[in-house]
């Protein structure tokens, strides 16, 4: 939802928020080009395991008898071709016997299962345009911290100066998103039925992918250990690729981790800023904005009455510094859902110097499914900190 926040306010866009597998849940719609994507990385499909297959079995069936109704182009966007073989078939799916207990074991990853649900659905559809594209090791801005994918956790680790545990030899295939959304584009335009594969142009070692991303990040540390058991391959046929839709990565690793990283910095590095008041005057100035006449924050003779150093400022005042410093941070003025401050001490206000109040933030939760945050918010003035506990409930564009 937030990904498609800035295009609703585009006259030719319209967002439709549905739960693809209630029965006709597009009856309304008409002449589409339609591209169906099985999300869910390893984070949110093992929460949702059951929504997963749904969705993958279900919800494709009935984009691809949309797609069949109105004539149009449907392009199924699963996963990588190492969860769609044979063995993971059994392995996912069928589970094993357990003869001691007399029952059906079964051990699966909802992920690679709804890949071949939703694969052997566009199969199996004679009647629908339909294309499949299987994308790999797809990284980029908007690649969310904890979303299970290697990629994320691997840059996420970079900017938090954190070390990185990995195993020797595992390769695979890195393709930036902008090149991964031209292949997708590519194929909607084509009449090819693929599948085809959609990843970089040479196989990578993980451990190299996040060699170049410390590097460029300029913090953290990796560390290779040797390989517990078989060596994972990810590796894409991109001849296929190229012969049927002219299509190939050129985004070079470097220029797509350095955008990536860049995003990634903005959502989870701590960005001191100081905010400051102009003196007893913008005090006066708020008094009569807010109704909060108390002379405690704009008569020093008052305030001294009171026991204070000199007038202080409201601290609701405060309080809109600071949600004011947060929808600075992530460049989004209507950010913020939920805020909440609890006030420890004041701001001082001298008559013959201005009163700042430096603030600083950190992301306390991600949780990248609904791309929303937790942010934990200091707040100090002249080395005191004024905010207890202030947190603040943020989503992402």
């Amino acid at each position: 939802m937030a990904s498609v926040e800035k295009l609703t306010a585009q006259p030719q866009f319209t967002l439709h928020l549905a739960d693809v597998t209630d029965p006709g849940v597009f009856a309304d719609l008409v002449d589409v080009t339609h591209i169906a994507y099985v999300a869910g990385s390893g984070g949110s499909a093992a929460r949702r395991p059951i929504e997963m297959l749904r969705a993958a079995s279900t919800g494709t069936l009935a984009a691809l008898d949309l797609a069949a109704r109105c004539d149009a182009r449907i392009v199924i966007v699963t996963g990588v071709p190492e969860a769609l073989t044979a063995p993971a078939v059994a392995s996912y799916v069928l589970g094993h016997r357990d003869l001691e207990n007399n029952c059906l074991a079964v051990t699966f990853d909802a992920t690679a299962s709804g890949y071949i649900v939703a694969e052997a659905a566009a199969c199996y559809c004679e009647s629908a345009n339909v294309g499949i594209v299987r994308p790999f090791e797809v990284y980029g801005p908007h690649l969310w911290p904890g979303d299970g994918r290697v990629t994320s956790t691997i840059c996420a680790a970079a900017v938090r100066d954190q070390t990185l545990e990995l195993a020797d030899g595992d390769r695979r295939s890195f393709v930036y998103v902008t090149d991964a959304v031209e292949a997708v584009i590519a194929m909607l335009d084509s009449a090819a039925f693929g599948p085809v594969d959609i990843g970089g142009p040479y196989p990578l070692t993980t451990a190299a992918f996040a060699r170049t991303a410390v590097d460029i990040a300029g913090s953290g540390w990796v560390e290779v250990a040797p390989a517990g058991g078989a060596n994972v391959t990810r590796h894409p046929d991109l001849t296929r690729t190229q012969s049927l839709l002219g299509w190939r990565p050129t985004t070079p690793l470097h220029d797509g981790l350095h955008h990536t990283l860049d995003w990634m910095r903005t959502i989870l590095t701590q960005h001191p800023s100081e905010e400051r008041l102009g003196g007893s005057n913008d005090l006066v100035n708020y008094a009569g904005v807010s109704g909060d006449a108390n002379p405690i924050h704009w008569h020093d003779e008052v305030a001294a009455l009171a026991g204070l150093p000199d007038v202080i400022a409201h601290g609701m005042l405060t309080m809109g510094l600071g949600a004011g410093f947060v929808t600075g941070w992530l460049g989004d003025p209507s950010a913020i859902t939920r805020y909440g401050v609890r006030l420890s001490n004041y701001t001082v206000v001298e008559a013959s110097a201005a009163g700042s109040v430096e603030f600083t933030g950190r992301i306390k939760s991600i949780d990248p499914e609904t791309k929303s945050a937790v942010v934990v918010i200091v707040a100090k003035s002249a080395g005191r900190r004024i905010f207890g506990l202030a947190t603040a409930d943020v989503r992402f564009t």
